[in-house]
């Protein structure tokens, strides 16, 4: 589920997902200060009302497009940029892929009565994240 999150603007390429409503709240306070009506940003983008509207409300299924041509409508940009790194975001990935599976190891474990302490989960954990790391992208991402 983590991994589902992580990657959601990755694996539907045309739509845009946003945590916070900056975006929409940046975009409506172009509008506002050039003081123009949603009809007539819609007009000007060439994006109906409606999905004017919800670029504005930063709604998640947007499309990307829709944002760009409203953004360029009210003369700003759309800019796409990492949040974290990659190193970083593979390291996440990675870590929660093997308490993942570490705990499903444990659970395992605990119902023959051959539970782990927990310095033995941590070194396991530290070890599968390792393994994931080195195996590289199909090992990592696969769900």
């Amino acid at each position: 589920m983590i991994l589902k999150n992580v990657f959601y603007d990755f694996t539907k390429s045309l739509l845009m997902r946003t945590k916070s409503p900056l975006t929409g709240e940046k975009l409506d306070e172009r509008r506002r200060e050039l003081r123009m009506t949603i009809p007539q940003l819609a007009r000007r983008s060439g994006v109906s009302t409606a999905t004017v509207a919800r670029v504005l409300r930063s709604e998640s299924t947007v499309a990307i497009g829709h944002v760009q041509a409203v953004a360029e409508a009210l003369g700003m940009t759309v800019e796409l940029r990492p949040q974290v790194s990659a190193r970083s975001l593979v390291r996440r990935a990675a870590r929660a892929k093997a308490v993942r599976a570490v705990a499903l190891v444990q659970a395992t474990s605990a119902l023959e009565g051959q539970g782990l302490s927990k310095a033995q989960l941590d070194a396991m954990i530290d070890r599968t994240c390792d393994e994931l790391h080195a195996a590289g992208g199909k090992t990592l991402w696969a769900e």
